[in-house]
């Protein structure tokens, strides 16, 4: 997805990936993982970020294609009365360059 903020333009956010639960374990979300970082590059993004609700395993998954975890908001996510799940930011340069803080805060 593309924001409005110039200031951005070399980062885009994945909306949304998903593959079939049925057909998970035969590494088809790397193969869509790598199409996505493949078609991204090829328009010139540098950083990719995502969202991840906690207590899915996904993070697993996206810590194993390369995306480090930037942010969490604990609690955002309320599946149901009383199962509450953090917010999970993560990101991931694309030119393998390490994703760093910045020491300047």
């Amino acid at each position: 997805m593309r924001g409005t903020n110039p200031l951005l333009d070399h980062t885009q956010c994945v909306g949304r990936v998903m593959t079939d639960p049925e057909l998970r374990g035969r590494n088809l979300g790397r193969l869509l993982m790598a199409g996505v970082h493949r078609v991204a590059r090829e328009a010139g993004v540098e950083i990719l970020t995502l969202d991840v609700r906690s207590g899915t395993g996904t993070t697993a998954f996206y810590e194993a294609c390369g995306y480090r975890e930037t942010g969490r908001v604990l609690g955002a996510i309320r599946v149901a009365p009383g199962d509450e799940r953090d917010s999970i930011s993560m990101a991931r340069r694309l030119d393998d360059r390490i994703l760093t803080p910045d020491p300047r805060g």
